[in-house]
């Protein structure tokens, strides 16, 4: 019952963070529903594992994740000043190092980890491209923003394995859309005004749906 409810929450203020995204409301309304988000999909993971009677593996890095990740929601809604867009970066980036430790947990192949890192310096080119054409001498803040979700990238194709098929491909989604909508945040940041908040917030949150999933068919 406790599952149920916290998804419908969940999905209540990702319904109302949309809708507000969208439709340009109330600002402190999108503020408050966005720190319900990430909270309350996690927390699903745990009253998924009660219901069924299982032993998550590695609980502790699950909390950690979910804690940097709405501590960097929470920075980012101040992201017009600096400092504070930078340590909402950092916050994310060590999310992305828990998910690193948690998947590579499970299982770790040089050869898949290798194919992933041509996969991310493909994309991470292009990306730094795209930034130097908007602030050339200025990439270093955002190839280190780029930089969490490249080592994310990374990991998990290095946990590719048969075994965790599904729960792979669950991460492979979760992290390339998590990839497109972090560049959407520093595309517009840099002056190209090209994706809407609505766009990002809505990958940002499909990105983590999928992350949780991956999660949760790894403990079955």
């Amino acid at each position: 019952m406790l599952f149920v409810i916290t998804l419908l929450i969940f999905i209540g203020a990702s319904i109302l963070h949309l809708y507000r995204r969208r439709y340009h409301g109330r600002e402190i309304v999108g503020h408050i529903s966005k720190m319900f988000l990430i909270p309350f999909l996690y927390t699903s993971i745990f009253l998924f594992a009660n219901m069924h009677e299982i032993v998550l593996q590695l609980p502790s890095i699950i909390v950690l994740i979910a804690i940097f990740y709405t501590l960097g929601d929470l920075l980012l809604l101040f992201k017009k000043k600096a400092i504070l867009f930078y340590l909402g970066a950092l916050s994310f980036l060590l999310g992305h190092i828990m998910y690193i430790v948690y998947f590579t947990h499970f299982s770790f192949s040089f050869v898949a980890a290798f194919v992933g890192v041509m996969f991310s310096l493909f994309f991470l080119y292009r990306y730094l491209k795209k930034v130097h054409s908007k602030v050339p001498g200025k990439e270093l803040p955002y190839l280190l923003y780029g930089s969490g979700i490249v080592a994310l990238t990374i990991a998990v194709f290095s946990f590719f394995s048969i075994e965790h098929i599904i729960a792979w491909l669950f991460a492979f989604f979760g992290v390339v859309i998590f990839g497109y909508s972090d560049s959407r945040i520093v595309y517009n940041n840099v002056g190209y005004e090209e994706s809407s908040s609505f766009k990002i917030m809505l990958t940002y949150i499909i990105a983590n749906i999928f992350l949780v999933l991956a999660i949760m068919q790894l403990n079955l």
